[in-house]
């Protein structure tokens, strides 16, 4: 109880409940202030709600009336400051005509703390005002969900005049029982139940007076970013303490919420409309940008998406193939990549359904400069091998090698044959609905439900740093091996915005002799939403690569162990990232070099295969080497020349041997 004894003397900090941060308008659009009307005019503006509907509010059940048992009759929105005219641009006030609360719900009681508000009209939607959506899955798979209101910015302080916001993380409502129980909280009789939520921070919290208020998180889609309403302020302890709050669970709602708006004047509302994709989209126009910049220019100043930061792309990589059967209906979501030119990688789990090995690899090939433009080229399978190890459905030893009839007629891809990754960052080829991922502006919404191939950007994470979703763990008895590659991205996506394939690519363009070769390091094996908002999984090519030698080189000497692997971690040393190209560096046995480009210094390959190490700087692509080796522009041309005549020279020796007897060819 120290910060409580010492109360008086605390620093107060940041204004705000629990170091929040000012709201704009844009980011709670959907935020109502609920107020009763005195007869002299004024507002007493004391509960929150959010806008679901053109003409309904979702609320707390105890915001139905105040401590002398009237109800209230108004609700404001597009208002930061409601205690001043300045931003009054776009604020728009209405009655409340109809109060709804929950018929399990008491005064006396937590539970079941969810009302409906109806307005006298609709609102004028606009950037400001606009309805939230509901986030109705009951799993809260979020790390951070936000809350905003005017309520007390701490214990014993005043209400504060502006929107203020706050970021909460979910907990278990586990762990919630040591702060709310029947023996400290009235009217918990029961405990915490399964339709409220908690969630708090070390720091952070709601406070009175933002009751009803919203809990939201805000995913992306179309390169815009639409609030979900997650949960509805319902009660906690005094404020500014740290303790969790507890909010009332949205989705235990969901039947009671739309069938209540359809009987009080919302009769079109329908449970379709509340889907995350007809939601996030029923609005997309007038929704924030999820990552933007300022341009000015003779026409005024806006804001516009920043492109270059994008996390989505629609790039169209030429090495990704995807495998169909004919005949029979199967998930079209299995691919693979071009490893040579009549062979493919995929994963396991995709060289058969029910039995069923595929029939056809179908090759894209761009026809012009927009995403839609290419043409497909479907190519026979001669020859399907499993990896020995593999049974179907682990994710252990999940690899597959496809072998066609003819050649595609494109550079394949490369394997990158390293333990250590040259960067974090990577490409992944994916699917996701056409609609989601274009750029909508018209007020007319554009709904396609089609599949398209997406290129997220996607970042590596530790193996031991993965968090997985449970429903993943069941086929990983032994965990994630060193086979197994993590990645993802921070933001969350509204669902089926980007769906994870078998066996997409991730991959990276190397700079190598001076060009550029796509490196693919895994193909994606599981996860959700891509990988955005929480970690998935792809198997690395490299830990397999004396299978994969052992198929594609069958007369290629074999690589006995670990040990001998000349990529091996043992062989490679990947030294600060901070050394940059042309920054001198260090041998382990004293002598100094020169960080260059790998092509650029002589004899790399040869080091490594007799296990010599290799330093390199910052990336794959950069390699500390002697100043005996640096190569100048003259012996790189004539490296280049070298490697660029020997498939003539090759054909050439070719033909003269087929001239000799047989018993004169070399052996």
């Amino acid at each position: 109880d120290c910060h409580l004894r010492f109360f008086h003397q605390g620093d107060r900090g940041i204004v705000g409940p629990a170091f929040a941060k000012p709201a704009f308008l844009t980011e709670f659009a959907h935020i109502a202030a609920i107020g009763w009307s005195r007869p002299d005019g004024q507002v007493d503006w004391s509960c929150g709600g959010s806008l679901i509907w053109n003409n309904f509010i979702l609320t707390a059940a105890h915001c139905a009336s105040n401590e002398e048992n009237i109800a209230p009759d108004v609700v404001r929105l597009g208002d930061l400051n409601l205690f001043s005219a300045e931003d009054d641009a776009h604020a728009q006030q209405l009655k409340i005509v109809k109060i709804i609360r929950h018929p399990l719900h008491g005064f006396s009681a937590k539970y079941y703390d969810i009302a409906l508000m109806q307005l006298e009209r609709n609102v004028t939607v606009h950037e400001t005002v606009a309805p939230s959506c509901l986030w109705l899955d009951e799993e809260v798979r979020f790390r951070d969900l936000e809350s905003a209101g005017w309520g007390q910015t701490g214990f014993a302080e005043d209400r504060t005049p502006i929107l203020l916001k706050v970021t909460l993380n979910p907990l278990r409502n586990e762990q919630c029982t040591e702060h709310y129980t029947s023996s400290n909280v009235r009217g918990l009789r029961n405990g915490l139940s399964s339709h409220q939520l908690c969630a708090g921070d070390a720091k952070m919290d709601t406070c009175l007076g933002d009751s009803g208020g919203p809990l939201h998180v805000r995913l992306q889609h179309n390169y815009k970013v639409t609030p979900f309403l997650v949960g509805i302020t319902s009660f906690g302890k005094p404020c500014g303490q740290s303790h969790p709050g507890v909010y009332t669970r949205v989705s235990s709602f969901r039947r009671w919420i739309i069938e209540t708006m359809q009987s009080n004047g919302a009769p079109e509302v329908t449970d379709e409309q509340f889907e995350p994709y007809a939601c996030a989209l029923r609005y997309v126009h007038i929704r924030q940008l999820a990552v933007s910049r300022v341009v000015a220019n003779e026409t005024g100043v806006f804001e516009t998406f920043d492109f270059t930061r994008e996390y989505i792309t629609r790039d169209f990589v030429e090495e990704a193939v995807e495998l169909r059967w004919q005949n029979v209906s199967v998930p079209g979501n299995c691919m693979g990549v071009i490893i040579d030119h009549d062979t493919i990688v995929t994963v396991g789990d995709c060289a058969a359904h029910h039995g069923v090995r595929p029939t056809q690899v179908v090759h894209r090939v761009r026809t012009g400069y927009m995403p839609d433009d290419f043409a497909e080229r479907a190519y026979e399978v001669k020859e399907v091998m499993v990896h020995p190890n593999h049974t179907v459905g682990s994710y252990y030893d999940n690899l597959a090698v496809v072998k066609i009839r003819g050649a595609f007629g494109i550079r394949p891809a490369c394997i990158w044959n390293a333990l250590r990754l040259p960067d974090q960052q990577m490409e992944i080829t994916t699917v996701g609905r056409r609609d989601l991922n274009e750029y909508q502006y018209d007020s007319v919404t554009v709904y396609d439900s089609r599949l398209m191939r997406l290129i997220p950007r996607v970042f590596g994470y530790e193996n031991d740093n993965c968090s997985l979703a449970d429903q993943y763990r069941h086929n990983l008895s032994r965990g994630l091996q060193s086979e197994h590659l993590c990645f993802g991205n921070d933001p969350f996506l509204v669902p089926e915005t980007c769906t994870l394939t078998n066996g997409g690519p991730l991959q990276r363009s190397l700079f190598r002799l001076d060009r550029h070769f796509k490196h693919v390091y895994a193909l994606s094996l599981f996860g959700r939403d891509c990988g955005f908002g929480e970690p998935a999984v792809a198997v690395r090519l490299h830990p397999h690569l004396q299978w994969l030698e052992s198929v594609l080189l069958p007369g290629h000497r074999k690589r006995t162990n670990d040990a001998d692997d000349a990529t091996n971690s043992d062989s490679i040393v990947f030294i600060d990232s901070e050394l940059e190209l042309l920054d001198r560096c260090d041998f382990h046995d004293g002598s100094v070099g020169l960080c260059v480009p790998a092509e650029r210094c002589r004899g790399v390959y040869d080091r490594m295969l007799r296990h010599e190490a290799a330093i390199f700087c910052s990336n794959g692509s950069i390699i500390c080497c002697a100043p005996r080796n640096i190569m100048d522009d003259s012996d790189l041309r004539d490296g280049v020349g070298e490697i660029e005549s020997c498939p003539r020279n090759y054909g050439a020796l070719r033909d003269h041997l087929a001239t000799l007897p047989t018993e004169e060819r070399p052996k």
